[in-house]
């Protein structure tokens, strides 16, 4: 594969990522919203980017660390390198369009660093109810 061809792949790929995280936020907003969550609710962000790449991830970690708590670790099982991130001990409200634009920001940024955004969950501050993307089928593909 010429790198032209291999470039394009990748692009398509995170296209791809980006879609799904965005289709699954919509689905997660709804969920939310029917169980009582509105813009002003307090709310804490957990998330996680992968890559097999350790440099990537440590540049990654740096950036990100500039507005949210952050840690690296290392999944020996499948070599992969692992960010998680939060936005705790700080509950944020956001209202759907700011939820929306940090989930193509999360995918954004992991894709300028050949990582990818996989995983965040959205935990009300009050009653600690999760919803998580991973509960939602994208159904973008």
């Amino acid at each position: 594969m010429e790198h032209d061809e291999a470039q394009a792949v990748w692009r398509d790929y995170y296209a791809r990522i980006r879609e799904r995280r965005v289709d699954e936020a919509e689905q997660l907003i709804t969920a939310s919203r029917q169980d009582g969550i509105t813009d002003q609710c307090e709310v804490f962000l957990d998330f996680r980017h992968f890559s097999n790449v350790e440099a990537d991830i440590e540049q990654l970690k740096v950036q990100l660390a500039e507005n949210y708590e952050v840690s690296v670790s290392k999944y020996e099982a499948k070599d992969y390198w692992y960010l998680d991130g939060t936005t705790r001990p700080v509950p944020m409200a956001f209202e759907r369009d700011q939820l929306l634009a940090w989930v193509k920001f999360m995918a954004d940024v992991a894709q300028s660093y050949a990582c990818v955004f996989s995983t965040w969950v959205l935990t009300q501050a009050s009653t600690g109810k999760q919803w998580g993307n991973e509960s939602f089928e994208a159904i973008t593909d």
